[in-house]
């Protein structure tokens, strides 16, 4: 946890305007699309590579914001 400070009130200023549920909504599109994708990509996996599907589906929303 970080102490109090400049550091934390920058992390709480960004956590806030990105986490905003106005703001939020506007991700469902993000999420929407590489689900479908992770969906293409399981109908085509091997039992290899689903973990490696999964992994992809969990960041890549995250990287898109």
């Amino acid at each position: 946890m970080l102490p109090y400070g400049e550091t934390l009130r920058q992390h709480r200023k960004i956590y806030h305007q990105v986490l905003r549920a106005e703001v939020s909504i506007s991700y469902h599109k993000i999420y929407s699309r590489h689900a479908n994708e992770l969906v293409i990509d399981l109908l085509g996996a091997t039992k290899d590579s689903l973990q490696q599907h999964t992994e992809v589906f969990v960041f890549n929303p995250v990287m898109s914001l």
